[in-house]
């Protein structure tokens, strides 16, 4: 019976990819533990991606990073569910990200970027426990959706860009072992108080943030504010 594949000329340059990457797995020469994908193109969506890395990688899988300057409109990350022992996992090409519930079952993940315009609920990220590094670019997150950061207490990184919502850091509290933490462009925040209360804070970067003062009495080695 004919083929029901699409001929090979009519694949998009990533789906022909795809199916390279997808052959040389199946033949068993090796699993993949990293897959790094840069988005340049509007027909290299993220939803491919994730489909790639669930069917390549799926348990094995321990690195996922999605990058690039034309980004893709993915909405939701649900075949990460194959991938459960990712341990990195970088977003930074999924700007229409509204869903993140299934990092529910992603427990592993030590180093996390998420990059949305879209994205209003984070409260997932309360099940990584793991969570070492976490990088937030999510102008739509208001105040009261951060404070799930504060049950994050292995964080050791933490960067929030970009966000208007934000007026104080309340949701540091609870974060002792904090080492680095980058606050820019946060038009809002006018309570930095809660600085006082990181043991371990060593670097300080505040850029963008107009509304704040940064006491020279924080016990920070490595700072730009």
């Amino acid at each position: 019976s004919p083929s029901s594949s699409p001929p090979a000329s009519s694949l998009s340059p990533l789906e022909s990819t795809m199916k390279r990457v997808e052959a040389i797995f199946r033949s068993r020469l090796f699993v993949p533990s990293t897959l790094t994908f840069k988005i340049t193109r509007s027909d290299y969506t993220c939803l491919k991606v994730f489909r790639l890395a669930a069917r390549l990688g799926g348990r094995h899988l321990r690195e996922l990073r999605l990058d690039g300057s034309d980004y893709g409109l993915t909405t939701s990350i649900c075949d990460l569910s194959l991938c459960s022992r990712l341990e990195i996992l970088n977003l930074r090409a999924c700007r229409g990200l509204k869903d993140i519930s299934i990092l529910e079952e992603c427990r592993f993940i030590k180093e996390l970027e998420l990059n949305s315009e879209t994205l209003e609920d984070i409260s997932p990220l309360s099940c990584l426990t793991q969570l070492r590094k976490l990088t937030l670019t999510c102008p739509r997150l208001k105040q009261l959706n951060l404070k799930v950061i504060s049950k994050l207490h292995s964080l050791q990184e933490l960067s929030i860009r970009h966000n208007s919502h934000v007026e104080h850091l309340d949701f540091l509290l609870g974060l002792r072992d904090l080492k680095k933490l980058e606050l820019t462009f946060l038009s809002s925040l006018h309570d930095a108080t809660s600085l006082n209360t990181l043991p371990q804070l060593s670097k300080l970067k505040v850029l963008g943030c107009s509304r704040v003062v940064i006491t020279n009495k924080l016990p920070v080695t490595n700072h730009d504010y």
